[in-house]
This record gives structure tokens, C-alpha cells and sequence, in this order.
């Protein structure tokens, strides 16, 4: 059995599709979640990384065992780093609702997002993001960019706390598979 999992914008639907474990920071810390999770609502840390692991995405084929591996990189983004659940993130190229890929059992989906919401309903993970980008689709130069300049313009909060937009910028390099 696996999880529907659909990640959206306001204005778009970023990725959906199967897996079998969604990982996630909220306010609350790290959660993973598995088939038969019982049922959660939370509000996810500005800034992280959601790491949809074993990923099918709506309409695409998986492979079958022992063949081929579709889409991963496999670039580590760093361990643990603030906004990045636990272990190594690895980016992985395709998946997203435009463009469906299947990979093979160990493969992952890194997604930076904003912040926004995130819900499990039976087998069904909604994830509702302010900002979302697939780690596949980040442009690293331009997510530099976006570090230096929103650092270049103070970068913290009067409690000492990133801005929103620094955070931001460190997800989506993470999620690339890039140090931040």
C-alpha cells in the first residue's frame, strides 16, 4: 500500500503522485510519515525541505524490478542543516506534475517550500505550500542570487532569526542537492 501525495501552490500544482514515506519539518520538528499515519494537520517550517521518498508520479509508469533508474541524481545536500529533515537530501531530476516520471524502490523528490500546510487524511498527504520549487527545477546560480542579495539586505529579523527569504533560498539550494 502507498501514500497519494499532491503538493500545491496557490497557483499550480506542484508534484503529486505515490510513495511510500513523506518526510517534513513543521513547527512541531520532523515528521515521517508512513501508510496507515494516523490522521495530522501541521504547519511546515519556513524554509525546509519535503522529501517524498520512493516517488511515482500521477501517470507514470513505474519500472520494473531490476530494471533501469529513471530520474535521480543522487548529490547530497548537506545533513541536518536548519530547515532540512535528518538525513542527507538527495535531489532527484523529473517528477513533477507537468512533466510525470517513475523511479526506481530508493529514489526521492526534494521539494523546498516557503512554508504552508501540511495534512494526512487516511492514506492521503496534502501538502500546501506558500512557495514550492522541485529540487530538479532549481536554477542553483539564480537561488545563489537570491542568498546573496536577501543576506546583502540584512538577512535577519530583529530576534536574531533568518528572514523568510534567506531561508528560502538555503531550501531551495538544499533541495538541489547544493550546500547552503
Amino acid at each position: 500500500m502507498t501514500l497519494h501525495v499532491e503538493l500545491v501552490m496557490p497557483d499550480r500544482r506542484v508534484w503529486a503522485g505515490e510513495s511510500s514515506l513523506v518526510i517534513a519539518k513543521t513547527l512541531d520538528g520532523d515528521i515521517g510519515i508512513l501508510t496507515g499515519h494516523p490522521p495530522v494537520l501541521g504547519v511546515l517550517a519556513t524554509g525546509s525541505v519535503v522529501r517524498i521518498l520512493d516517488p511515482q508520479a500521477e501517470g507514470a509508469a513505474r519500472p520494473a524490478a531490476g530494471g533501469p533508474r529513471q530520474g535521480a541524481a543522487g548529490a547530497a545536500a548537506g545533513s541536518g542543516g536548519p530547515g532540512e529533515p535528518g538525513e542527507t537530501a538527495r535531489a532527484a531530476a523529473g517528477g513533477g506534475a507537468q512533466s510525470p516520471a517513475a523511479s526506481a524502490p530508493g529514489e526521492e523528490i526534494a521539494v523546498a517550500v516557503g512554508g504552508g500546510f501540511l495534512s494526512v487524511a487516511g492514506d492521503r498527504v496534502s501538502i500546501l505550500a506558500s512557495e514550492a520549487e522541485l529540487g530538479s527545477d532549481v536554477d542553483t546560480a539564480a537561488a545563489r542570487a537570491d542568498l546573496e542579495a536577501a543576506l546583502a539586505s540584512g538577512g535577519r529579523q530583529p530576534d536574531g532569526d533568518e528572514t523568510p527569504e534567506v531561508k528560502y533560498a538555503r531550501a531551495r539550494l538544499r533541495a538541489a542537492g547544493e550546500e547552503a
